[in-house]
C-alpha cells in the first residue's frame, strides 16, 4: 500500500515530491574471491581523520599502498590479504582519534552489475527531471 502510494509521486515532504527507489539485496560474495581481497573497509571515523593518519595507523600491520577516505569511512589498500587480515584482527576494540572504528574486508565490486545499476540510476534521474520540468 505504502509503495503504491509513493510510486504515484503524489506525496510531498517539505514541499518536494518524494521519489522512491527500492534497494536490491546485496549478492553474496564467493569465499574464494573474498580470500584474495587486500582492501579493508573502516567505518565510524572522525571527520577530522586524514588519509595520511590512517596510513600511519595501519602501516603497523603491513604495507599500505593507498587510502581513500570519504566522510566517516575509508578504504585502506594493503599489499597482501594476510596484512589486511592482520589489520582486522589487530584492531578489534581499538579506536582511531577517539572513535571506536569497525573494520572488515571491503566487498569487491562486480563491474557488470555496477554499470547496470549506474545506468538505471541515470535513467531514473532523467525521468524525475522530466517530471519536474513538466510541472
Amino acid at each position: 500500500m505504502a509503495r503504491r502510494k509513493l510510486l504515484t509521486n503524489q506525496i510531498e515532504l517539505w514541499g518536494q515530491k518524494v521519489a522512491v527507489d527500492w534497494a536490491e539485496p546485496e549478492p553474496e560474495i564467493d569465499e574464494e574471491v573474498m580470500s584474495k581481497v587486500k582492501v579493508i573497509y573502516v567505518r565510524n571515523l572522525m571527520l577530522s581523520t586524514t588519509e595520511e593518519g590512517l596510513a600511519d595507523v595501519f602501516s603497523e600491520f603491513g604495507v599500505v599502498e593507498r587510502v581513500k577516505k570519504i566522510r566517516d569511512y575509508a578504504f585502506v589498500h594493503l599489499q597482501t590479504h594476510e596484512q589486511a587480515q592482520s589489520c582486522i584482527d589487530g584492531f578489534t576494540g581499538r579506536d582511531i582519534e577517539g572513535a571506536l572504528v569497525e573494520i572488515s574486508f571491503a566487498k569487491p565490486v562486480d563491474r557488470e552489475s555496477y554499470q547496470k545499476q549506474k545506468h538505471a540510476r541515470q535513467q531514473a534521474a532523467a525521468i524525475v527531471s522530466q517530471q519536474q520540468q513538466q510541472q
